[in-house]
């Protein structure tokens, strides 16, 4: 019976050795975060241009950009672009905003709005004086609400300007994170022509 045991705690041994090594080799191999090496070190980030008529925009997309590229912190971000390896150039194209909900005892007058941006990114290689891509667009949307979407009473709880602010805000992060996104992520080279649609 002893013998038996033994044979048994033997076999049940080498097969828990076995799952570890499988285990282990498997994990071995394993990265966090994006496996695709970057071509470049560092980065600077032009001031965001306004070519839309989304209010005050530039300021708060830029913010959140650098915001984003830290946070990520596989690049550095330069203040002096002839000391960058790659220049981000971004361009706000289009800003719209659409009524979504309306009053119900006024079908003109809308309790929401769906507010759309459309960004524009290149990135340039000081390097080699060519664009790694050009003219890329990217776009965030999100909701504005005039009211309470949630009350029955007709009574304004927010101002449309102050609503509208806010979804800026959470527009200008989310495109940050695309922007960011598209730029650590592999691509195809591309001529400084090319335009590239989302």
């Amino acid at each position: 019976m002893k013998l038996k045991l033994n044979s048994i705690s033997r076999f049940a041994l080498a097969l828990s050795s076995a799952f570890a090594m499988i285990w282990t080799s498997g994990c071995a191999s394993y990265q966090l975060g994006s496996p695709a090496e970057l071509k470049f070190e560092s980065i600077y980030i032009q001031p965001t241009q306004n070519a839309s008529f989304a209010p005050q925009a530039q300021t708060v997309v830029s913010t959140q950009i650098r915001k984003a590229f830290i946070q990520d912190g596989r690049i550095a971000i330069v203040s002096d672009p002839s000391e960058a390896d790659a220049i981000l150039e971004v361009t706000l194209t289009d800003y719209t905003r659409t009524g979504g909900a309306r009053q119900s005892n006024d079908t003109i007058v809308a309790r929401s709005f769906d507010i759309n941006l459309l960004a524009e990114i290149s990135l340039y290689n000081q390097n080699d004086g060519e664009y790694y891509f050009s003219k890329r667009q990217l776009s965030e949307s999100s909701n504005a609400y005039v009211e309470n979407p949630y009350s029955t009473s007709n009574v304004n709880t927010e101002s449309y300007i102050a609503s509208e602010y806010d979804a800026m805000s959470r527009i200008a992060r989310d495109i940050a994170r695309k922007i960011t996104d598209e730029v650590l992520s592999p691509w195809p080279a591309q001529s400084a022509t090319d335009a590239i649609e989302d």
